[in-house]
């Protein structure tokens, strides 16, 4: 129930968002505020329901992005297991190890989805992905997440010690 809870508020702010940016005329700018509720499913949310909540906010970001398909979703799981990671070893009631968090995810999502459109696309392709624009894609994201922290808290109040599995 809290990860259906945060995939939709996930949908609800990315809608948001890919309206105000039209409206706005602001086409280049970015805000990752799916991946504000990755981080925190990868820190608070166990593996199996967390992978399923990843992978749709990573679908939602495919629907609204344009991009081929099945990139974001791909994307968003790997983000989500990397997270999974070191969850053991960073601080999840902090909110500015949250905070870090998701702009080094911001940052690693940006340089993948880059190398992968890079790969895939035609040869004459002029999407680059700059530096600068990733870095303040990765600030205005954290700043979101930190605003967000405290909505995503009353949701999912504490991390849980879930048993661990064989494969674990």
């Amino acid at each position: 129930m809290r990860v259906a809870v945060l995939v939709g508020i996930a949908l609800i702010l990315m809608a948001m968002q890919s309206v105000l940016v039209k409206i706005l005329g602001l086409d280049s700018a970015r805000l990752g505020i799916g991946l504000a509720v990755v981080v925190f499913l990868g820190l608070r949310i166990g593996d199996i329901p967390g992978a399923l909540g990843a992978f749709a906010v990573g679908y939602f970001l495919d629907v609204l992005s344009g991009y081929p398909s099945w990139l974001y979703p791909f994307l968003s799981v790997a983000i989500f297991a990397a997270v999974r990671i070191i969850s053991d070893f960073a601080d999840s009631e902090s909110r500015g190890a949250y905070t870090a968090i998701v702009a080094l995810a911001v940052l690693l999502h940006a340089l993948l989805a880059g190398a992968f459109a890079w790969l895939t696309g035609p040869l004459n392709s002029s999407a680059s992905v700059t530096l600068p624009a990733i870095a303040l894609e990765a600030a205005i994201t954290a700043l979101a997440a930190f605003v967000l922290w405290p909505l995503f808290r009353l949701i999912e109040p504490k991390k849980g010690r879930e048993e661990r599995g064989a494969l674990i």
